[in-house]
């Protein structure tokens, strides 16, 4: 099913989707109509949560307010602006995991590697298959789930990826300072903004757009790692190891526990049932 029925200036049919998602599992995407060409009079706000602007400034304004999933610049010809907004957007730490996807009127060799080099993630030429675009976006939009799925699963994980990526080098910071107060019951997010020296805001954006939880459920999720870490050992009991992973009140470590691995930590203490790696 095709996001739009044209991508020319004509009235374009909503198309008709059998899903229907709540409006916060919506991806957010912002078009950046630079020409003014490309027609999207419709989309699915079943699917996704549209912005439109129409030039590259306030684009730019517009990205860095509200951190979409991706980002389509419509340009008929890939101009030094176009270029350096997409280099200050893939250089921006608050918006350079942002997949970017250019339509342009002309695309060749020259424009393609031009592309590359400063970070495009894909372009296409303009006549553009709305059913091609669709699934240029759809594939992005995966690609990007299956490494936030990747950091919710296993933190650990993040250290095992060969190329160190800013991302990957962001969210290690902020788990190593995390496990350098494991046990430090009254270290917060206050305390974890202060040492990272970052803004509050700053911090929930990046940890959000990286792995789809809040500051305070990513920090708890590393707690809880580990707690199944040295349950797994069977040395320390559950209140014990609740004190040791930074929890004051070991019936909260139990409840949250069992909300994470599907089971209580007294039964895994005496099981071992959960790979926490």
């Amino acid at each position: 099913m095709c996001l739009v029925n044209s991508l020319m200036p004509q009235d374009v049919v909503k198309p008709k989707f059998e899903v229907s998602i709540s409006k916060k599992q919506r991806k957010s995407v912002l078009f950046i109509q630079k020409q003014g060409y490309l027609s999207l009079s419709e989309f699915s706000s079943d699917i996704y949560s549209i912005d439109l602007v129409f030039n590259n400034k306030g684009g730019v304004s517009q990205a860095l307010a509200s951190i979409p999933d991706l980002i389509v610049m419509n340009c008929k010809q890939l101009d030094t602006d176009d270029i350096n907004d997409v280099k200050y957007l893939k250089s921006n730490v608050l918006t350079h995991h942002i997949p970017i996807v250019i339509l342009s009127s002309l695309v060749n060799k020259q424009v393609q590697l031009q592309c590359l080099k400063i970070g495009v993630d894909a372009i296409l030429s303009h006549p553009v298959d709305p059913c091609v675009l669709e699934a240029q976006i759809k594939s992005l939009l995966q690609s990007r789930d299956q490494l936030k799925a990747i950091y919710q699963q296993d933190s650990h994980l993040i250290d095992k990826i060969n190329v160190e990526t800013s991302d990957q080098l962001f969210l290690n910071r902020v788990r190593g300072i995390v496990l350098d107060n494991i046990s430090n019951t009254s270290f917060n997010i206050e305390e974890l903004v202060r040492v990272m020296k970052v803004s509050r805001t700053f911090l929930y954006v990046k940890v959000k757009s990286l792995t789809n939880q809040a500051t305070s459920e990513f920090v708890r999720d590393i707690r809880l790692k580990e707690a199944a870490k040295l349950l797994k050992k069977g040395i320390y009991n559950v209140s014990e190891v609740a004190f040791q992973v930074g929890f004051s009140d070991p019936k909260y470590l139990s409840r949250r526990f069992k909300e994470k691995f599907g089971i209580s930590p007294s039964v895994f203490h005496k099981g071992h049932v959960i790979d926490s790696k």
